[in-house]
């Protein structure tokens, strides 16, 4: 699919977005009666003002309070001061942004049902576990669509599928992607961590490498692009990713200038995938900002009372220990008078297991190059 095609839904967000810090209804140039008065028309159809103490005189009648409104309202009321100060929903929009959201957890249904949601929040306060890994990771060779910086890339199956778009729209208008780092073990964040502390000390390592458990790479959701640095920014390829990764599903993790909001330093060549009705939410109500949308869709959640308990099993689940075989002695047999007929094959036929009968994990050579050939994205360009 073309960004061409994607991009009428961005065209339409020009009209609704929403401006940080700001105040969205004004009584300047609508047409609007002044506060207190109203209008209206007399018998002979023109109209005369009425001030706001004859209007009260008539009976009041009870509005209703909706629910969904004053959960929203206490939601937002809960978030920090600057998502308070930058991020304003007026009671007029709150009909609009709930129609909004319901999409976005709609969309939520079609994740695969067996790893984490694509809206998992991950921060420096929110975590995974050391065992978990996402399932299927499926690896990231280079092709004639994407080029990588190393052979020991993965994703989760879905991301893969979203990665393969972008390529072919980047291509299409003439960019190929170069994909850096994908997942990152819980044990390989943890040396590089370690690694970064060494060089530069623990408080300048905290603002731009993430502590084992904390880590979006650790998701197999996350991808650097390019030659991880700010200059990466001027490129070709992270002017389009900026203008265009949205249009698939792809979002900037780390913005500038929310060092204080995500807990890290600017990084324009970090994008995860959160699928493109989350990054049209995100554009239109939250700045542009992944890090706010994410803590409000968890707070959301918690206060709906939505069942996250199976993101926190995943997300936490103990690989299980291995299993070693107990070693049973065999009998003594007695000789056999008789003779046996000698086998046809020196292959010894037995039944196999349903685990032996699963297709073998795939793991690289020892070459350290992956032996599986990549699918319908061409052969690999050596």
């Amino acid at each position: 699919m073309s960004h061409k095609i994607s991009s009428i839904a961005f065209v339409f967000l020009a009209a609704a977005f929403v401006s940080c810090g700001k105040s969205h209804a004004s009584y300047e140039n609508k047409g609007e009666p002044v506060p207190n008065t109203t209008v209206v028309a007399d018998s002979s159809s023109s109209q005369k003002e009425v001030s706001a103490p004859e209007k009260e005189s008539e009976t009041a009648k009870p509005v209703a309070l909706n629910p969904e409104h004053q959960l929203l309202r206490e939601v937002l009321d809960s978030m920090s001061d600057r998502f308070k100060g930058d991020i304003q929903i007026e009671d007029a929009q709150m009909d609009e942004f709930l129609f909004d959201l319901n999409q976005v957890l709609e969309a939520e249904k079609s994740f695969p049902k067996d790893d984490l949601s694509l809206y998992y929040l991950i921060d420096k306060k929110h975590k995974v576990g050391k065992d978990y890994e996402p399932k299927g990771l499926k690896p990231v060779r280079k092709n004639n669509y994407w080029n990588v910086s190393r052979n020991d890339l993965s994703l989760r199956p879905d991301v893969y599928e979203a990665l393969k778009k972008m390529a072919l729209g980047a291509k299409d208008d003439g960019i190929t992607l170069m994909v850096s780092s994908t997942y990152r073990s819980y044990e390989y964040q943890t040396n590089l961590f370690n690694r970064y502390v060494r060089q530069d000390g623990e408080a300048m390592a905290d603002r731009y490498s993430a502590r084992p458990g904390t880590s979006q790479h650790q998701l197999g959701t996350a991808i650097d692009f390019g030659t991880i640095d700010d200059a990466f920014a001027e490129t070709k390829m992270g002017i389009w990713l900026n203008e265009h990764s949205e249009e698939y599903g792809w979002s900037l993790s780390f913005p500038k200038g929310y060092e204080d909001v995500t807990g890290f330093m600017w990084e324009c060549w970090h994008f995860r995938y959160i699928g493109t009705d989350a990054c049209l939410f995100q554009n239109k109500w939250f700045c542009d900002v992944q890090q706010y949308m994410m803590e409000f869709i968890d707070a959301w959640k918690t206060k709906k009372g939505i069942d996250k308990s199976r993101d926190q099993k995943i997300a936490f689940e103990t690989a299980p220990a291995p299993v070693e075989e107990p070693v049973v002695e065999e009998e003594p047999t007695l000789a056999k008078t008789e003779e046996v007929a000698a086998p046809q094959s020196t292959e010894i036929a037995y039944e196999k297991s349903e685990e032996e009968k699963l297709p073998a994990p795939v793991s690289p050579s020892s070459t350290g190059e992956y032996v599986e050939e990549d699918d319908d994205l061409g052969e690999v360009v050596e």
